[in-house]
């Protein structure tokens, strides 16, 4: 078996390695914002939108595309790498095995990708998804109708999707349950997939700041498409003290919401708060 490189980005743009690959970096790698690693071999990408791959190359898999250049994400299977660049083109290399590299020859509007070992998957700017690949646990049959996704998450056996109203899509081998979506899964913000298992993160209900605007708080927090929201506000915290505020109520659209509390303001403290409405 190939060795793993093993790689932790950190906030500063570097990365911290271990395992025989991890630790035998590049020189001039900096300013790195992403990383993929799978079968030997490890992708990154730094802020200037610029590539280093290096490891196991027996598909040509570290043989960058000589002047490659403005790529905001990068992807990686098995056998070759995938990127996604700023004007929404893919740019795939390595070996083509499944038809993994020529399906993305010729992809527009491409906001979003994702790769299982042997498949791809690519998210359009009006939130619909193709697939292409391996196909032999059904990863690649996207769901008919699906649309409004946000983001997409590929592995060996199965594909999850994203949708703007915080649920989650996945389709595929379901052995172990790994598509079979908690009922009630909502107010998901981010998804990943193991080879048997998947994985979502669920976001608090929040505020996420509050600034003055002139002489009135500004909130803002997030939002899910569809869902009711009301900005709620008390001046001691106490259960029976907690009113609507006028004009906080709203339906949530998939960005982040915010709210100026116009209401006059007195001495003494303001505290806030959302709430669902059904």
């Amino acid at each position: 078996p190939k060795c793993q490189p093993q790689l932790v980005l950190r906030n500063d743009g570097s990365m911290t390695p271990w395992g025989e690959l991890g630790t035998n970096l590049p020189p001039g790698i900096t300013n790195v914002v992403a990383i993929a690693n799978y079968g030997g071999n490890a992708l990154v990408l730094q802020n200037d939108g610029t590539v280093f791959a290096w490891g196991d190359n027996t598909y040509g898999q570290t043989n960058v595309p000589e002047g490659l250049s403005n790529v905001v994400q990068v992807a990686q299977g098995y056998s070759f790498e995938l990127v996604l660049r700023s004007d929404s083109t893919v740019v795939a290399w390595g070996s083509d095995v499944d038809g993994v590299i020529s399906g993305a020859s010729g992809l527009t509007n491409v906001v979003a990708i994702a790769a299982g070992p042997d498949h791809v998957l690519a998210l359009f700017n009006d939130g619909t998804i193709t697939a292409w690949g391996n196909d032999d646990f059904g990863q690649t049959n996207v769901p008919t109708g699906l649309s409004n996704v946000v983001a997409v998450a590929g592995r060996p056996f199965h594909s999850l999707a994203l949708k703007n109203d915080g649920t989650v899509v996945g389709w595929g081998l379901n052995a172990l349950g790994q598509i079979s979506i908690p009922v009630g899964l909502r107010r998901v913000f981010a998804i990943a997939g193991g080879n048997e298992s998947s994985y979502a993160l669920v976001a608090d209900l929040k505020i996420d700041s509050i600034r003055m605007n002139g002489v009135s708080p500004e909130l803002s927090f997030r939002t899910f498409t569809g869902e009711g929201y009301a900005v709620e506000a008390s001046s001691d915290l106490t259960p029976g003290s907690w009113v609507d505020l006028p004009g906080g109520n709203l339906i949530g659209d998939g960005t982040e919401a915010v709210f100026t509390d116009t209401s006059p303001l007195t001495a003494g403290n303001r505290f806030y708060r959302i709430r669902l409405v059904p």
